[in-house]
């Protein structure tokens, strides 16, 4: 039965793809002391009886819905027998007459069930006729389902166990049996039903009785009639009749949907054996319950899925499957319902890939399978294939992913003993009943493997795992694939995963195994190891696997500092011992790979000394395992050193866009007036990021000192600029970020280079009181700053919990968290970097004050000196037009005529053109550069020193 109907496309190849793996098990299976997964119990041999026969008798007014019938069943007593139990229920169906061997016999018909009452002997034969009428109802939700009635059409669904709700039967599907149909309805109306169609008796009164005569035993589930106004559409498939019942104007595109219906009969027969009964065929009624239902040897089909296009060819493979597998191999009961619905799926992919092609076929695979029962399970949760509650039989995972297990029996088979396996399978339990306790047991038997643990992942447990594998490789050129399967679920999964070197000419294919704990494989290999970049897991969908992640090294930064460059990189995540890390460097353009450091690295980063500024370099890391193997490079960085100067003194970066002056909103010239008041006497430059944009590693290497405000309320741009800060404080630069909510946009990698162990803390209620500290000035919230309702507490501060050296602890108030954890926090190394959880703008203009003087003087001595002599005016920069052309006006408001070096830079640091000891108040750049050379359109930088104190403004020349 097909209730689950997909839109593909298709294109795909035979079916016996020859394919050779190398299975590479080292160590005795973790599930080697698994129990047997099920005891072969049936639940056939305890009844007492067999019915080999059923014979129905049955009149339906269509415009009525009233039935009147007779079911003779013939049946064989299994032991001594003083009773028999029919089931029969809904609607108003009621028994009016039984018999045991042609005499009226005694019975109850109560809550479903008519008992017979007997007293036969076992061997005996015996025949028992119940006579009933009425008006039938349906099965009960979910399933809703029994004799259905439409304007065009009767038709019948009794899967999974609505045969009982319109004929008395023992409806339960390991009691197989022969049945004759004898269906009387109008005149001028066909009856479909099981078998073969014997004859046709006008019985004179307007009916017609239609005569179906079955070969071979049915389950009653699979028994199934159809009537209406049809014509018959006839098709052969060799000597096998396929019969189709359509209403004249489904006929068309009824033609072209079944028009491969005799090719798909002919190449099941190839896979699975020959076809089992006396025919095939389809009746198409206008259903709405399942897409369609595999009545046997007659498949009724929603007539909506008949579209003329071949749209749901796969409905039509997968019920034309059930003939083998579900009609002719039935499951004893609906615990084993997989056992049907898992190869009439996959046999989907099977039609797919051989009518269209291999690729098309692993599409339809991949999407309409693994993938839509994946889909599935992220919605409903883990299920388990065996023994699905009664609302759930034919949910996906009874269709996909029992299907998905057949496909990796077949890998795990190996095709030909897959095929065998199939065929065997068939040809032994044809007519009959099975339970998975004897699938699994002919499995084993046709490959001679233990399938304890295969079945216990995949049938009897749910989840579907994940897998991770880690390449090494050796000197001799030897691959070693560590891989690991995780889970969802307690399920602990023992995969075999394929892999493909694609474009090899050696080796084609291996397989390797797949452990909770992880597992080793040791593959002898000839290629060179830049060729396994080339390696596919999986490539053919073989396994449902919710994602193979490939475990690799991870370059995480390349800062270049004074005639060195500093690789940091993340730890490679493997079950295997990592016991070092190598650094390979190469000088580009054209320079060879070489190692570059002398031992193992045990740590997650390296400085590598005694480079030539201005020279580029490439890097990449390998990890090596305990057996001698390294891993697979990482990705690539490339880093220039450059020299640090430190020659100009103490810089301010200015990040704040121009706010709405509004509380909470500064705009720039509120900010700036605020860093003036508390900088008053200290000399620096400033440097403004939203005119200017980001300062290059090169401007920055001048500045011994720096103060990084980005003060304004969410936004920031210190995360754009993150390697060159790194490489500024590992190169001896002092560093001071302020701002709000900044630490949360810096990667975790930065805090693992300059704060191992620290991972920042938001508060983003205003719960902070202040900054403690014991050293320095106590910063307080400036009430006048912050929105009223937040008391004077700032909101959106971070503490740092972890960090060794703290400033500042906060206090925060009651109702909050993290008090006395740091929020200002230092590292020294080389540099000296220093965070602030909060901004200082926000706080206290004299506390804020008070801090800078003990601080900043602490980072750059040259700031302590407090000669007001030598503190000279603020001259202001003035430049026009902006941008500018041919001639670009600078200009100096100041009022003494001390001497000044005026400097132009372009926006790579390099120098322009300069003045000493320039006294004037104004001049004009033409343009020019020190060689009286015309500059190209860009960015330039004009710089103005003057007794330690700097200013710079950032202009554009246009062509």
């Amino acid at each position: 039965m097909n209730i689950c109907i997909r839109v593909f496309r298709f294109t795909c190849l035979s079916f016996l793809l020859g394919f050779s793996f190398t299975v590479l098990f080292a160590t005795q299976p973790f599930w080697s002391e698994l129990p047997s997964t099920q005891t072969i119990e049936r639940h056939d041999s305890l009844t007492g009886f067999d019915i080999t026969k059923y014979d129905l008798s049955l009149s339906i007014n269509d415009q009525t819905h009233y039935l009147n019938g007779v079911v003779e069943a013939q049946v064989t007593a299994e032991s001594n027998l003083t009773g028999i139990d029919y089931n029969l229920m809904g609607g108003t169906l009621n028994v009016t007459e039984v018999k045991v061997n042609d005499v009226i016999s005694t019975y109850t018909f109560q809550n479903g069930i008519i008992h017979i009452f007997l007293n036969i002997s076992a061997g005996q034969q015996f025949t028992t006729r119940v006579a009933y009428s009425g008006i039938p109802g349906n099965s009960p939700a979910p399933y809703n389902i029994g004799m259905l009635f439409t304007a065009s059409a009767i038709y019948t669904l009794s899967n999974p166990d609505a045969g009982r709700y319109w004929w008395p039967s023992y409806d339960h599907p390991w009691d197989k049996a022969l049945i004759d149909l004898h269906i009387t309805v109008r005149n001028d109306w066909l009856v479909a039903g099981n078998g073969l169609r014997e004859s046709i008796v006008d019985n004179g009164n307007g009916t017609k009785t239609h005569n179906w005569i079955c070969s071979h035993p049915v389950a009653t589930y699979v028994v199934g009639i159809a009537a209406g106004p049809y014509v018959e559409y006839l098709q052969q498939a060799g000597d096998l009749p396929i019969q189709n019942f359509v209403l004249p104007s489904q006929l068309n595109n009824a033609s072209a949907d079944f028009s491969n219906v005799p090719e798909m009969i002919t190449y099941f027969s190839s896979i699975y054996g020959p076809y089992p009964f006396e025919k095939y065929g389809h009746v198409l009624v206008p259903m709405a319950t399942y897409a369609a239902m595999e009545h046997q040897t007659m498949t009724t089909f929603g007539s909506q899925y008949i579209t003329g296009s071949q749209t749901y060819e796969s409905t039509v493979a997968h019920e034309l499957a059930h003939q083998w597998m579900g009609n002719a191999v039935t499951p004893l009961t609906m615990q084993d319902v997989w056992l049907k619905e898992s190869f009439a799926t996959y046999s989907e992919f099977l039609w797919a890939h051989h009518h269209q092609g291999w690729q098309s076929g692993l599409q339809y695979l991949a999407s309409q399978i693994q993938n839509y029962y994946i889909n599935w399970e992220n919605s409903n949760g883990p299920h388990t294939i065996y023994n699905p509650v009664y609302n759930e039989l034919f949910a996906p995972p009874t269709y996909e992913k029992s299907a998905s297990v057949l496909h990796m029996l077949r890998l795990k088979m190996g095709n030909a003993n897959f095929q065998n396996f199939m065929q065997t399978w068939f040809s032994t339990y044809h007519d009959s009943n099975v339970i998975t306790a004897e699938i699994k047991a002919m499995a084993e038997q046709v490959s001679g493997m233990n399938l304890d643990q295969f079945f216990q992942q995949w049938i009897y447990s749910p989840g579907i795992p994940s897998a991770n594998l880690t390449y090494f490789v050796n000197q001799s050129g030897s691959l070693e694939v560590v891989a690991q399967s995780t889970s969802p679920t307690a399920t602990l999964f023992d995969l075999d995963i394929p892999l493909h070197l694609a474009n090899s000419t050696a080796l084609d294919s291996v397989m390797v195994r797949a452990t909770p704990e992880g597992f080793s494989n040791v593959i002898p290999y000839n290629s060179a190891v830049d060729n396994l970049n080339n390696l596919q897991v999986d490539p053919n969908h073989w396994l449902l696997v919710r994602a193979y992640t490939i475990n690799a090294m991870q370059l995480i930064s390349c800062l270049p500092a004074n005639n060195s460059v500093t690789v940091t990189w993340n730890a490679l995540v493997c079950p295997s011992e990592i016991i070092g890390y190598n650094v390979y460097r190469k000088i580009l353009p054209n320079g060879s790979w070489t190692l570059a450091n002398t031992l193992a690295i045990e740590g997650l980063s390296f400085t590598d000394n005694s480079l030539a500024n201005n020279v580029t370099y490439q890097y990449y890391v390998t990890a090596t395992n305990a057996n001698g193997y390294e891993s697979l490079p990482s990705n690539t960085l490339s880093a220039t050193p450059i020299d640090f100067p430190f020659d100009w003194g103490f810089m301010v970066v200015d990040e704040t866009r121009d706010g709405n002056g509004t509380t909470l909103s500064p705009n720039d010239q509120m900010v700036d007036s605020f860093y003036n008041s508390v900088l008053q006497g200290m000399p620096y430059s400033q440097w403004d990021y939203a005119t200017m944009g980001a300062p290059t590693l090169s401007m920055l290497s001048h500045y011994p000192l720096v103060l990084w405000h980005c003060d304004d309320y969410s936004d920031f741009w210190i995360d754009d600029n993150i390697s060159n800060l790194g490489s500024y404080v590992i190169s001896g630069g002092k560093l001071v970020v302020s701002g709000w909510k900044y630490p949360g946009a810096l990667p975790q990698s930065f805090f693992d280079q300059f704060f191992p162990d620290v991972t920042p803390s938001l508060h983003n209620t205003p719960v902070l009181l202040s900054a403690q500290s014991d050293i320095y000035t106590e910063l307080h919230p400036d009430p006048a700053k912050l929105t009223p309702t937040w008391n004077g507490m700032l909101s959106m501060s971070y503490t740092f919990p972890g960090a060794q050296q703290a400033l500042y602890t906060a206090e925060v108030s009651g109702s909050g968290t993290g008090n006395g954890e740091p929020i200002a926090i230092r590292t020294d190394n080389i540099g000296s970097l220093i965070l602030l959880g909060f901004p200082l703008y926000c706080m206290m203009e004299t506390d804020v004050r008070g801090f800078l003087l003990q601080i900043l003087p602490q980072l750059y001595p040259p700031i302590t000196s407090n000669d007001d002599n030598t503190i000279t005016e603020v001259p202001q920069l003035i430049c026009y037009p902006n941008p500018f052309v041919n001639k670009l006006n600078i200009r100096l408001n100041k009022t003494k005529n001390i001497p000044a070096t005026l400097t132009i830079y372009n926006i790579k640091g390099q120098k322009i053109k300069q003045w000493h000891n320039f006294l004037g108040k104004e001049l004009n750049w033409d343009g020019l550069n020190g060689n009286n050379l015309h500059t190209g359109a860009g960015i330039y930088l004009i710089e103005y020193v003057m007794n330690d104190k700097t200013i710079c403004k950032k202009v554009m020349k246009l062509e």
